[in-house]
């Protein structure tokens, strides 16, 4: 069951969200500069909770793509820190948000992160080694089994590295289907409207920033 980013029918659970944030003084959300998007991991999630609450029973983990790639080449479940940050509000210092938060939202959610979304894993930072590629997946792609398969990242995030950017400070602009500005830096602020600033976000060792 697979909810494309762009889809924004869970806009009024984003708004809840942010709503419910502002009304807690809830201190994460000002590392999104202020509101989450639709675009993101748990308003889909809530919105599916609400509308199909059959498909979110029997869910047995909500994945972003990355992390399900990993999982179908390796056959361990990794979370990556970029999706994990950027699109679950996780953070390296603080974790996710509480439990409280989400028994705010809905008290189905109390437990969301445990049952459906981190599962208890450890946040693993993009790029660096997740697992070695399982025997089944070797013999179909015609790779050695154990060859090294990274933490995913998403898509736009890849490329800073890709152009040769390594120090705080340098930035990367990306204009496609959306328009992302990215940033290295050495630490966390908090930035109104930015998308989100992540530690491990982009490079392991630094702050990413994006807008």
């Amino acid at each position: 069951y697979v909810k494309l980013w762009k889809h924004h029918a869970a806009q009024k659970h984003a708004n809840k969200i942010n709503e419910i944030a502002e009304e807690r003084n809830e201190q994460w959300l000002k590392n999104y500069g202020g509101k989450i998007s639709s675009e993101w991991a748990l308003p889909k999630l809530w919105q599916i909770l609400e509308e199909k609450p059959e498909i979110y029973d029997r869910m047995d983990s909500f994945v972003e793509a990355v992390d399900w790639v990993v999982r179908m080449l390796t056959g361990k479940d990794v979370r990556n820190s970029c999706t994990a940050g950027y699109k679950e509000m996780w953070n390296k210092t603080t974790s996710f948000p509480s439990k409280d938060f989400f028994k705010a939202l809905d008290p189905r959610l109390e437990n969301v992160i445990e049952e459906k979304i981190n599962k208890n894993l450890p946040i693993t930072p993009s790029g660096t080694y997740a697992a070695g590629l399982s025997k089944e997946m070797a013999d179909k792609i015609g790779l050695c089994e154990g060859t090294a398969v990274a933490a995913g990242i998403i898509d736009a995030h890849v490329f800073v590295p890709a152009v040769g950017i390594s120090k705080a400070g340098q930035m990367l602009a990306i204009m496609g289907t959306s328009t992302c500005h990215m940033l290295l830096g050495e630490e966390e602020v908090q930035v109104d409207g930015i998308c989100g600033v992540v530690a491990d976000g982009i490079m392991p060792g630094f702050y990413g920033y994006e807008a």
